[in-house]
């Protein structure tokens, strides 16, 4: 079976947090991402720590960073476990003063690699989006080869102060006070994705990462009996015959 991808929660919250998500109901054994976009007011600081709580999932960070000249920033966070519950998700930054929004999208990969811890295993890579620094209209993201180009996927996510228009399927596109969160993904995957903003000097910042697909059960050894001399046909077991 292919990589499968079901949206979560996905919403924004004004003000400082913490903040409480709507309820979400993760599946067993399956990559749960979750991305986040920060703003902050004129002579605020951005979250120096972020934690989430919730779905009883470790959530781990997989990378963040600052743009907009310290006035945004995005993250992105990974979590798997065996019996996850169903409830909301509380995200609460530290280190910051004057949070004026937050925006959050939870993904859920299913035929997933489930070896490692909270999803480690799943994450083959990640790389952050980058852009002309002249005319950031357009993100790439640029993946090393992936390790498996047929059944591995890749999604990719970003902060833009415009519509975005994405490389491959998209999956979200929420606007929040000034930022858009665009997310995508490819099946089978895309080592080059792009978000391309509708107008010039809005692409910010995002991430990409390659999700490895499940391993393919070795298929069993297929004897031909027809080739068997008909004296050891005949000691054989009958249910080898059926």
């Amino acid at each position: 079976m292919p990589i499968a991808q079901t949206q979560l929660a996905s919403s924004l919250a004004s003000g400082a947090g913490p903040y409480t998500t709507e309820s979400q109901a993760p599946g067993a054994n399956r990559l749960i991402t979750c991305e986040l976009v920060f703003q902050i007011f004129g002579g605020g600081t951005l979250p120096t720590g972020v934690s989430l709580s919730g779905n009883g999932i470790t959530w781990e960070e997989i990378a963040h960073s600052t743009f907009e000249a310290g006035i945004a920033s995005t993250w992105l966070f990974r979590g798997m476990v065996a019996s996850p519950s169903a409830g909301t998700v509380t995200i609460t930054p530290s280190g910051d003063s004057s949070l004026k929004l937050c925006q959050w999208d939870f993904e859920d990969f299913d035929v997933v690699d489930t070896s490692g811890s909270n999803g480690s295993g799943a994450v083959v890579q990640s790389v952050a989006g980058s852009g002309p620094s002249a005319n950031p209209q357009v993100i790439t993201y640029s993946l090393a080869a992936l390790g498996d180009a047929v059944n591995n996927a890749t999604f990719a996510f970003a902060a833009s102060g415009s519509l975005c228009t994405p490389s491959h399927t998209e999956i979200v596109d929420r606007s929040g006070e000034d930022y858009f969160l665009e997310g995508q993904w490819a099946l089978p995957g895309a080592a080059s994705m792009t978000a391309t903003a509708a107008t010039a000097f809005q692409v910010q910042g995002g991430y990409a990462i390659e999700i490895k697909a499940a391993a393919i059960p070795a298929a069993g050894k297929v004897i031909d009996y027809s080739k068997f001399p008909i004296e050891k046909l005949a000691a054989l077991p009958r249910r080898l015959l059926q």
